[in-house]
């Protein structure tokens, strides 16, 4: 029988537990629907287990914060469309007048990967949503996407479903549209840190691969050894007694 070489083993035991190791954690959910969450207030820290602008918090534990222009807004009786009640985030800045381009940013400390789906409407003006490799929108541009016009300016604003796809690990997402005109409610996230299990996983892979490699270099040196003095390995014995 042809011998296999211990060190592929290994090599496929790395392969192993490193895959292991990049197992996505599931996803994460923004939904804006939080019952402590107010109308008209900066979401912030909220979803980094933090506080919104006005102190309403903490929030869950998603490690996603927003910048001043997201605001949770949760009297939503007046719209319509594929969005979930009560609260959307909006694109909102006291300083801008109604129509103004402006933007937010969205930052993942742990990123995401692969898709990211959500609700949007645009009112009278188009929007983007682009997906950045870097925090604050810097990185590389892994996703450049179009938000078209859904509805016009004197009707409800109505949601619709759409998504975006990309290569790579984002870090955050900049929202571009008309102050108080881009709606986004439901984001959902491909979560890439890795779960605990995964890390669990990954620890024992590669301290069995380890393991394995000593074990066959010492094999190997005992082997050199029997044949450089003819005899097997030295083991430790009693002498009998009496033996002078």
């Amino acid at each position: 029988m042809q011998r296999r070489d211990p060190m592929i083993a290994v090599l496929a035991l790395g392969a192993l537990a490193l895959s292991l190791g990049q197992v996505q954690g599931g996803t994460i959910n923004i939904t804006f629907d939080q019952p402590q969450l107010v109308n008209n207030d900066p979401i912030l820290q909220f979803y980094n287990e933090g506080m919104t602008y006005r102190g309403i918090g903490p929030g869950p534990s998603l490690g996603v914060v927003f910048s001043l222009n997201a605001r949770v807004f949760t009297q939503t009786s007046g719209l319509a469309g594929t969005f979930t009640t009560p609260g959307i985030m909006e694109l909102y800045s006291d300083t801008a007048r109604e129509g103004e381009p402006i933007s937010a940013t969205m930052n993942v400390q742990g990123g995401f990967g692969g898709i990211v789906t959500f609700d949007y409407a645009a009112i009278d003006s188009a929007g983007t949503l682009q997906v950045f490799s870097g925090a604050n929108g810097t990185g590389s541009l892994l996703a450049d996407h179009p938000l078209p016009i859904t509805s016009p300016q004197t009707g409800p604003g109505i949601f619709v479903a759409d998504s975006v796809t990309f290569s790579g690990i984002g870090h955050s997402i900049v929202f571009d549209g008309g102050n108080k005109q881009l709606g986004i409610d439901d984001l959902v996230l491909s979560d890439v840190t890795p779960e605990p299990a995964s890390l669990t996983l990954l620890g024992i892979g590669v301290l069995g691969a380890s393991a394995y490699a000593w074990l066959f270099r010492l094999t190997a040196s005992q082997r050199r050894a029997r044949e450089q003095t003819g005899s097997s390995p030295l083991l430790l014995t009693r002498s009998p007694a009496g033996r002078g």
